[in-house]
């Protein structure tokens, strides 16, 4: 579930620091940044949405990891091209796009997944599951917060943190190919 905090961390994090690329660090105005975060929030329902439609008939190993992929390809977009660039608008939205599409199918699909593993108590289990992630969330958060803004790499290094946890979490959680034709 600590998956679910992980990429939950990811979205609010580029919430908090996409204001300071998009306007201070580019100086576009506050509507072109709403129209980019519009967009941006699109690509994260799309993303949510595709989770519903394609865990009907894709094993839940194989999405998961999907969705992981482009968390972590954003991630590394996001560093490589602040590391090397500096500020790009280019480089930040399509970082962000796959950051935000790889989280909106994690999200829902984790919290679903362990909702699912217990058949009582489920307000119980969903109230935990919840106050762990908005603890791992408020820590995601307070780092965001003092990530200098000069270039996008800080938060891409904060997002290959994000993946190293998530992906562990992801491989020990998500069961074999094998073992889930087998259950």
């Amino acid at each position: 579930m600590l998956v679910f905090a992980a990429a939950a961390s990811a979205q609010l994090a580029f919430g908090v620091v996409a204001p300071f690329f998009y306007q201070t660090g580019l100086g576009y105005s506050a509507a072109i940044y709403g129209l980019v975060a519009l967009g941006l929030g699109g690509v994260n329902l799309a993303g949510e949405l595709g989770c519903a439609h394609f865990a009907r008939f894709m094993p839940a190993r194989m999405l998961g990891f999907g969705a992981f992929a482009l968390f972590l390809a954003g991630s590394a977009v996001l560093t490589v091209t602040g590391m090397t660039f500096g500020l790009d608008f280019a480089s930040i939205t399509i970082g962000g796009a796959l950051v935000l599409g790889g989280c909106g199918v994690l999200c829902p699909m984790m919290y679903g997944m362990a909702l699912g593993l217990f058949e009582r108590d489920h307000g119980l289990i969903g109230g935990l599951i919840s106050a762990l992630c908005y603890l791992a969330v408020s820590g995601a958060m307070a780092i965001a917060a003092v990530l200098p803004e000069a270039t996008q790499a800080p938060i891409g290094w904060l997002y290959l943190g994000l993946c190293t946890v998530a992906g562990t979490l992801l491989a020990i959680s998500l069961p074999a190919a094998r073992h889930a034709t087998q259950t």
